[in-house]
């Protein structure tokens, strides 16, 4: 009899040591399922010590064979870690994942092994969430980073907006839609005022190189926008309409909805500026009119064990530039540009998490960029265009960008060395008449590694190295070194270097542009420019359950060699051509302090950036410098709750250095301005029903004095485009859906 009960025990115990443990995944607050979290566990005492990986359903469930005592380690982005010891036998368990506070912390995933708060990273990045950009009333990428220390933003009346980042231009600034690189950059630039906002999750940006990891055009920085990919299933609809005193029209939707394991995210929107110019009775307008058109579709399913995400998104612009009227007894007519961009990005993203914690994701992506000059000749009295048929009035510019790119991380929440290593493959051409023979390719290839490494807990050391081959030019071997030390809970240094480069582009290579105002040759002889940054910054941080407090100082220094440059190659017919004389110069400080919280938030901070050029051999100008000041107010009004913000910059005198028409060097300067915005929200219907209201520009800043050009058709003397003066705008925001919470 004792036998047979000593038998049944042992069959039993084996029975309950391999039994399926089921396991379900909720969001803490609103008790959802959380679709797709990692479940890890690994038995405890196991000198194998073998770790395994589960994913949870579209209801948040999983099963899990536990042979003995284990830990379990249930995450997902965007919700914090959990840690659970488990017993064999356990049949059912339900987990609450608690999402990360947005608003005391910022998510980061630029040039990092997986999601992470900003304080977490080894390298110093940046972040503007949605709440900002919400308040800010900020429609556009142009006018959010208005508002940042040790960025400046420039207008352009027929190229848009660039920025230059640490004083170094937009041309070395790489901007990336969800790690994608952004193709269509006119004289260098991408036009931020293109890059729309209704569909942004964030904004993380990074100062310095980060060439190692996206390669050319990351020589100054990087700036990544973040898509939105939560899905609210009673609120799935968003209508959003926007209208600002000195005619702007605005109006944009979002439909977002899950279905099993996968998610439909669909977004567009119109808008429409009317122009701005203090004369109105003059036809041509400083600040163009302009329709813009836009959509994207997101599209998030599993095959097997990979995760898929397409994303693709579609971009159309006209902007419309009038000529002066000519009058005469006979008739009345005018000739008018447009010009034409449209642009579409296309990119598959593909992930694989293994068990022991590491995971591959591949991005493979198709962009094209297309710009259209059309001239009309506009009979002023019965108001019809006729196209004028002449080569030299009209022109089109075509370009296509491929990039295949595949990262392997391991990323092992214990482990003190974690490693990433991947390939990048970018093919780009372009087409037009203005191009040597009409068309133009090049082909970049590399592969790139980092590790951190962490000697101590409170050490963090991230070398990396990039080696690549390029169709066109020898691009150096790339090294960079991150440092981060946690002095104490609340203090964190960071130091680094990091060596950039940039790639001359297909136009500075190859354009031929000749014409009765213009005599611009490429040099496909071009190299490519190199940089050197040396960055260091101390932050000291302090949080409580409601509150983040945070003073940081940066200090960083810039030197650019074979900084390519338009210069007078023959005074007898005035050819410009780029050519590689300069080195460049920056160096300066960043100190900013903060309190945040969900009632209030304050922002103070000023910059001190100072640049340097080099055009002659041994002629290294002294450094120029240029103060900045910013302040920033968020708070709920009590009772009534409604936020109230400012957000206020002083942008100090820009003094730089530029070659006139004899080649040489004469100091600019852009005279100090500064710009203030204070706006109004209220939400009502349950959080259905945004309304906000406020003015913009309330210190009616409009053109400033300079003797800098701020793009190619810009005055180098006079005043350049700054603002369009004081103006008022209204938005209603309503989301909404058809399910009951």
């Amino acid at each position: 009899m004792r036998f047979k009960l000593l038998l049944f025990l042992m069959l039993n115990g084996c029975l309950i040591a391999h039994a399926q443990t089921a396991i379900q995944v909720l969001n803490a607050t609103t008790k959802l399922p959380v679709a797709d979290a990692f479940v890890y566990y690994v038995q405890l005492g196991n000198s194998k010590n073998n770790q395994y990986l589960a994913f949870a359903d579209s209801l948040g469930k999983t099963q899990i064979s536990l042979k003995g005592t284990s830990l379990v380690r249930i995450h997902f982005p965007g919700y914090e870690v959990l840690f659970d010891t488990l017993q064999p036998g356990t049949a059912f368990k339900v987990y609450h994942l608690k999402e990360i506070n947005k608003i005391l912390d910022q998510v980061v995933v630029t040039g990092q092994y997986d999601l992470r708060t900003a304080d977490q990273s080894a390298i110093k990045i940046n972040v503007i969430n949605s709440a900002r950009i919400e308040k800010q009333a900020a429609q556009n990428l142009a006018q959010l980073l208005s508002n940042e220390l040790n960025i400046r933003v420039a207008n352009d009346a027929y190229m848009g907006s660039s920025m230059s980042m640490q004083g170094i231009n937009g041309q070395n600034i790489k901007i990336l839609l969800d790690g994608v690189p952004l193709t269509g950059r006119m004289n260098g630039n991408i036009d931020m005022s293109q890059m729309m906002l209704n569909n942004v999750e964030r904004i993380e940006l990074i100062e310095g190189p980060m060439s190692v990891i996206y390669g050319t055009d990351a020589l100054g920085g990087v700036i990544n926008i973040i898509t939105k990919k939560d899905i609210n299933p009673y609120r799935p609809v968003t209508i959003n309409s926007y209208v600002e005193s000195i005619g702007h029209y605005n109006f944009d939707g979002r439909l977002a909805q899950s279905f099993k394991n996968n998610k439909l995210i669909v977004s567009g929107g119109r808008y429409f500026f009317h122009g701005f110019t203090l004369d109105e009775n003059n036809r041509v307008k400083p600040w163009k009119p302009k329709e813009q058109l836009f959509g994207d579709i997101t599209y998030t399913f599993r095959t097997g064990k990979m995760q898929h995400r397409f994303y693709s998104q579609v971009y159309h612009e006209k902007l419309i530039c009038r000529g002066s009227a000519t009058i005469t007894p006979y008739e009345a007519y005018a000739f008018d540009d447009f010009y034409l961009s449209w642009r579409n990005t296309n990119s598959l993203y593909s992930d694989r998490y293994f068990k022991n914690g590491s995971s591959v994701s591949f991005i493979n992506s198709y962009a094209w960029y297309n710009r259209q000059k059309e001239t009309y000749n506009r009979n002023l009295v019965t108001l019809q265009d006729t196209r004028i048929n002449n080569s030299n009035q009209q022109d089109t510019n075509a370009f296509v960008h491929w990039l295949s790119r595949g990262i392997f991380s391991s990323h092992k929440v214990t482990s003190t060395f974690n490693f990433q290593a991947g390939y990048d493959v970018n093919y780009e051409s372009g087409k037009g008449r203005r191009l040597t023979n009409n068309k133009q390719e090049m082909l970049d290839a590399a592969l790139f590694a980092t590790a951190e490494y962490k000697p101590v807990s409170r050490v963090t050391v991230r070398p990396g190295l990039r080696a690549a081959y390029n169709s066109r030019f020898m691009v150096p071997v790339l090294p960079s070194l991150h440092v981060k030390l946690d002095i104490t809970k609340n203090i964190f240094f960071r130091s680094s270097y990091a060596r950039g480069y940039r790639a001359p582009s297909l136009k500075e290579m190859n354009l031929d542009f000749v014409d009765i105002n213009h005599n611009i040759q490429g040099n496909p002889n071009l190299k490519a420019e190199t940089s050197n940054n040396y960055q260091t910054s101390l932050q000291w941080m302090h949080r409580n359950a409601n509150k983040v407090y945070r003073v940081d100082f940066t200090a960083f220094y810039n030197h650019i060699s074979d900084m390519i440059s338009l210069a007078v190659t023959n005074l007898g017919t005035m050819q410009y051509t780029y050519i590689n004389i300069d080195e460049f110069r920056s160096a300066g400080g960043v100190i900013n302090a903060e309190i945040r919280s969900a009632v209030y938030s304050v922002s103070v901070g000023a910059s001190y950036l100072g640049r340097s050029n080099q055009f002659a051999a041994g002629i290294q100008l002294p450094f120029v410098y240029t103060p900045e000041f910013r302040s920033n107010f968020t708070y709920v009004l009590p009772y009534i709750k409604t936020d109230f913000a400012v957000f206020y910059k002083y942008n100090g005198k820009q003094l730089a250095y530029a070659l006139d028409e004899a080649n040489k060097p004469v100091q600019t300067h852009i005279n100090a301005f500064s710009m203030l915005d204070m706006n109004l929200a209220k939400r009502i219907c349950n959080n259905k029903l945004y309304l906000a209201a406020g003015c913009k520009n309330l210190l009616n800043i409009v053109n400033i004095n300079s003797t800098a050009n701020t793009g190619v058709h810009s005055s180098s003397n006079g005043n350049i485009l700054m603002g369009t003066g004081r103006s008022y705008f209204v938005t209603v925001k309503w989301n909404f859906g058809w399910k009951k919470a």
